[in-house]
């Protein structure tokens, strides 16, 4: 311990006041520990601190198995081919996400990823880019029927 801990220590079981010089000491004697203990780099400030404190910021994304910016990877659990063998469940399910698109435009679809897409992009009037991501989201969260389930 330090001599002016023990002596601040000192003071504070005694009943004696402390004087404004010695509280002002203390005060330097800590500020300047605490500066110490707080030293960055110029131009690092408090988002360095952040950074420094997430673990997945400091690998790229490829390294860290993510994509940029923070988004994981989507797997894609199911293939499309059950989905397409098992339409008549799956189109159900499908109804339920993109509720807009009605029951004979799916049944037109068939089971057709590529007809699902092109018609979430024009009912939605969403990119091609944006339907592939909602139909590979939703297809990632897909299971296979059980048997005796409709």
């Amino acid at each position: 311990m330090s001599e002016a801990y023990k002596r601040a220590s000192a003071q504070r079981a005694g009943a004696a006041p402390r004087s404004v010089q010695s509280v002002a000491k203390d005060f330097r004697l800590h500020y300047a520990r605490y500066k110490a203990s707080r030293l960055r780099a110029p131009g690092m400030g408090a988002f360095h601190d952040f950074v420094l404190a997430a673990p997945w910021i400091a690998k790229s994304a490829r390294k860290s198995g993510r994509r940029a910016f923070g988004h994981a990877e989507k797997e894609i659990s199911m293939e499309w081919a059950p989905i397409q063998q098992n339409w008549e469940h799956f189109k159900i399910i499908a109804r339920v996400r993109w509720g807009r698109i009605s029951a004979d435009e799916f049944d037109l679809i068939g089971g057709r990823r590529e007809q699902l897409l092109a018609q979430i992009e024009e009912v939605y009037r969403v990119s091609t880019t944006m339907a592939q991501s909602q139909l590979e989201s939703w297809q990632a969260e897909q299971r296979e029927p059980q048997p005796g389930v409709a």
